[in-house]
């Protein structure tokens, strides 16, 4: 049956363990303002069914895992609020049934990948005070016709 895991402005701390990512039916896991630490465990990866990851509000470091592609049911993905750096892995570009994408307030950099066009049921994307360079990627346009809410500014 499908897991829900939450814990959401509380006093607990420290890391998420790499072993978790061993959880097969993960459905939603909520880890916000919840005063976790270290990097984002690549073995997350293998959840396959989750469709909402919220991890904002925390003090992770490190980089996006390329392995979160491997979500390919994920509809929400929340990190913003981080000392996240790096890049926007292209293979989130996977996240087909992906709705609202959230990564600001981070130090990620780089370009804006052009794959993610492939996440065609985008609606809202918050990318505001991170470090990113470039130009907008054109495929976007007609790759997200439902877009609501679009918000890219530095910092």
């Amino acid at each position: 049956s499908a897991m829900e895991m939450g814990f959401r402005d509380t006093q607990i701390s420290g890391t998420l363990p790499p072993e978790w990512g061993a959880w097969v039916n993960v459905k939603l896991f909520e880890a916000a303002a919840a005063k976790m630490s270290g990097t984002l465990p690549a073995s997350f990866g293998q959840w396959e069914q989750i469709e909402s990851l919220s991890l904002h509000v925390n003090s992770f470091t490190g980089t996006l895992p390329p392995e979160f592609g491997k979500m390919t049911q994920l509809r929400s993905f929340r990190v913003s609020s981080n000392l996240i750096s790096g890049t926007l892995p292209d293979s989130y570009g996977n996240w087909k049934q992906l709705t609202h994408l959230e990564v600001g307030l981070t130090l990620i950099g780089g370009t804006l990948p052009e794959a993610y066009a492939g996440c065609q049921k985008m609606r809202t994307v918050q990318l505001q005070r991170c470090r990113l360079s470039g130009t907008l990627p054109a495929a976007w346009g007609p790759a997200w016709p439902d877009m609501t809410a679009f918000q890219v500014h530095s910092v």
